[in-house]
């Protein structure tokens, strides 16, 4: 949260930095208490539901639910999932979409939490890989921990995507940089951060009653990180 010159932005939409990071916790007081100064105030982050602040959202359940169409589309069935923090509300949402995908979908997936960082990033995928019988695909709520679940892969052996896809919630440089590229959903971030500053300068003009603008849904943008699974 900042405040400067009576302005406040509670930020906190996929903010992956690690256990004190600034993303929204279920049921998190800071929204509220940023309410109760009356200064006007936006929320980056949020779940769409009424929040006392207007609050600029991505829905991750429905970036989520394209990552796991995708593979579902090339065959894989055993899935693994290496989470961020389980507390942060677009975490929560995320593994909303992968319940909602058992059913849905047909598929058998393993989540392991973490702090996303990439030491756990990396423990979280040794897991994965040594389990049997083995996942097929695994899904990185961070570039970081996919970053470091690639390097994991190499090091075990395993090739990518020969024997297990890997895919970035996340997309930056560290998904451009390894061999082979990383699938990642990426975003406009400068699009986000405008959207998120013009209703800021609305609320500061207008004092309007608290509203959930969303921003478009993250794109999936396919590298040589995947393919159908073994034996398809």
């Amino acid at each position: 949260m900042a405040l400067e010159e009576g302005v406040a932005v509670v930020a906190g939409q996929g903010q992956q930095l690690g256990a004190g990071g600034h993303d929204l916790t279920v049921d998190d007081v800071r929204p509220r208490l940023v309410a109760d100064l009356r200064v006007p105030a936006v929320i980056l982050g949020g779940h769409g539901a009424p929040l006392p602040l207007t609050s600029v959202w991505v829905d991750d359940h429905a970036a989520m639910t394209r990552i796991l169409e995708y593979l579902a589309g090339l065959g894989h069935r055993s899935i693994g999932h290496v989470s961020g923090i389980p507390s942060y509300q677009h975490t929560r949402r995320r593994l909303q979409a992968i319940g909602d995908a058992r059913q849905s979908l047909g598929l058998d997936i393993v989540s392991v939490a973490t702090d996303y960082s990439d030491t756990q990033g990396a423990s979280a995928t040794r897991r994965l890989l040594e389990a049997s019988p083995r996942c097929t695909a695994i899904i990185y709520d961070s570039d970081v921990m996919a970053g470091a679940g690639l390097g994991v892969a190499t090091e075990m052996a395993v090739p990518v995507p020969g024997e297990v896809s890997i895919v970035s919630f996340d997309d930056s440089i560290l998904t451009h940089l390894p061999h082979p590229p990383i699938t990642a959903l990426t975003r406009d971030t400068y699009a986000l951060g405008m959207l998120t500053a013009t209703e800021l300068l609305h609320t500061m003009a207008e004092r309007p009653e608290p509203r959930a603008v969303q921003a478009p849904t993250p794109e999936l943008v396919v590298r040589g990180s995947t393919a159908p699974p073994p034996g398809t």
